[in-house]
């Protein structure tokens, strides 16, 4: 719940203050987020520390150029960089890295990982290019009315469907 805290932040700043003020925001308060994690936590996942530090680097960038554009690449090559997880990981271990996540907080059937985890794939690249056409064909300010009600419907939408799927399949097994 932490990790709403600099999106939040984010939209507020860019509302009363702008992109660039609102980048500051979230790199500051993505900066506070991420030593309360490793303070309460006592380590924090290679993941969670490259996605910051990618974030920082980014908004550095766009605070250095004064072009929100980072910004929105950042955005977009996360996403990508999702799907090609799941890829690497399997070619890797042979199995759902879903499954090597959130096995412990989630039992599926293996196929409902695969399911899964290839949604999820396609969400992302299309997260991902949705980001940069509605960024340079309608403009930053369509590009947060995006990220603020889109994405989050999607992610939403999409979270319903697994739980769907999952209770439909334990029906099934039934």
């Amino acid at each position: 719940m932490l990790n709403m805290i600099p999106f939040s932040l984010f939209i507020v700043a860019y509302y009363k203050y702008g992109i660039m003020t609102a980048t500051k925001a979230l790199m500051y308060s993505t900066a506070g987020v991420y030593c309360a994690e490793w303070f309460q936590k006592g380590k924090l996942k290679a993941s969670e520390h490259f996605t910051n530090w990618f974030l920082f680097v980014m908004c550095t960038m766009t605070l250095l150029s004064n072009n929100p554009a980072f910004l929105v690449w950042k955005a977009s090559i996360m996403y990508l960089l999702m799907p090609i997880s799941f890829i690497v990981y399997r070619k890797f271990y042979q199995q759902s890295a879903l499954k090597a996540l959130l096995s412990d907080h989630l039992q599926q059937p293996s196929s409902q990982w695969e399911t899964v985890e290839y949604g999820l794939g396609a969400l992302c690249l299309l997260l991902s290019s949705l980001s940069l056409i509605i960024y340079y064909r309608f403009g930053e300010h369509s590009w947060i009315q995006f990220k603020m009600f889109a994405v989050v419907a999607m992610i939403v939408a999409f979270m319903i469907s697994i739980y769907q799927l999952q209770k439909t399949e334990s029906h099934e097994s039934v």
